[in-house]
């Protein structure tokens, strides 16, 4: 995580500096439903995805993603298929994680924070450089679907 760039954040949100806020924090099961909305952008190309090994070469290609996610709501669409790969793993080991530590605070949050912004938040504080607390799934077993692009996943 950049903390720089989670406290940017957080105060473009709220309109003011973090030191001026209370905090609370978000539980781990807060946690997963915010990874939640992350499916939509896996789901259409899912096979796709999870057939790339993962190569932690795209990890910074993955932070950047989630950054213009987060600040420019951006598509994906010049993302590599192989930093998709890396964010797949990711938000799935975030989710097992989580799930099992689902009562304990982990992303502090100012208490006025508004909810529609938790998601976001999650995705920088946990995903944006995050080393993975358990060993990458192998899913070279998964057949990759013909035609499938070897440097990005958008649509021909």
């Amino acid at each position: 995580m950049d903390q720089d760039l989670y406290i940017a954040f957080i105060e473009k949100c709220v309109g003011r500096t973090i030191d001026e806020a209370v905090t609370m924090a978000l539980s781990g099961e807060e946690v997963v439903d915010a990874m939640w909305p992350l499916n939509d952008r896996f789901k259409p190309k899912f096979h796709q995805i999870a057939s790339l090994p993962y190569d932690a070469h795209y990890e910074k290609e993955a932070d950047d993603a989630i950054e213009a996610l987060v600040f420019k709501d951006d598509n994906w669409s010049s993302v590599s298929g192989q930093a998709w790969r890396v964010l797949l793993e990711r938000q799935q080991q975030a989710i097992v994680f989580f799930q099992l530590q689902a009562d304990e605070p982990f992303v502090p949050i100012p208490e006025d924070l508004s909810p529609v912004h938790y998601p976001a938040a999650a995705w920088l504080f946990v995903l944006r450089g995050w080393t993975l607390p358990f060993p990458v799934a192998d899913r070279s077993g998964l057949a990759t679907p013909p035609n499938t692009p070897k440097s990005n996943l958008t649509s021909h």
